[in-house]
């Protein structure tokens, strides 16, 4: 799954639960020392520098025992809906097939791996000029989506850790909030909300 997602570089180490528990449902509460141990050996051991304590069944632990591991605690499963909830707030859903939003850990495929703009496009039928892809990092999210000849947008957001980070490739359009987004689709492209 990680060489899948082109994040071998990334991984410091996979720390899993051995044995069994009593239900899916007292996971959290069975084996929360255990997993804040493992958690803490994945740092010291391992350096890693965020933890990912994945599956359904641990969503919401994180909040619980971020403050006994030294890194950042990520939930997988609030991470995904925070991913979501950014489409409604953009106000953008209504304008987009169901097919045609793409989270990379849904294809299996991570940037800034081509592979992954040219599946979205060839899931929809859409050639990628007819694609427009909206990012900030602009060797992650912006090369590759120019290269397989997507629109390709640029979010210099004032507070993004890549804002002034440099671009070998210049995007098509640039913007500094996400309300900047629907003028370009209303007037160059002529989306209606």
């Amino acid at each position: 799954c990680v060489e899948t997602h082109g994040l071998c570089s990334r991984l410091a180490g996979i720390r899993m639960l051995d044995g069994s528990f009593g239900a899916v449902s007292d996971v959290q509460d069975e084996k929360e020392e255990l997993l804040v141990q493992l958690a803490n050996a994945a740092v010291t051991q391992d350096e890693a520098d965020v933890i990912i304590l994945a599956g359904a069944p641990l969503a919401g632990l994180a909040e619980r025992v971020k403050h006994r591991i030294p890194v950042p605690v990520v939930d997988q499963m609030a991470a995904a809906v925070k991913q979501a909830e950014k489409l409604v707030r953009l106000g953008i859903v209504p304008m987009l097939h169901p097919r045609a939003i793409f989270i990379s850990d849904q294809i299996g495929i991570s940037k800034p791996n081509r592979k992954l703009y040219q599946r979205a496009c060839e899931s929809v039928g859409v050639p990628p000029a007819e694609a427009m892809y909206v990012g900030d990092h602009p060797e992650n999210d912006i090369a590759p989506a120019k290269d397989v000849g997507m629109v390709a947008v640029r979010h210099r957001w004032q507070a993004g850790k890549h804002a002034e980070t440099g671009a070998r490739v210049a995007p098509d359009y640039e913007i500094h909030g996400f309300h900047e987004l629907l003028p370009i689709l209303r007037d160059d492209f002529g989306f209606e909300q």
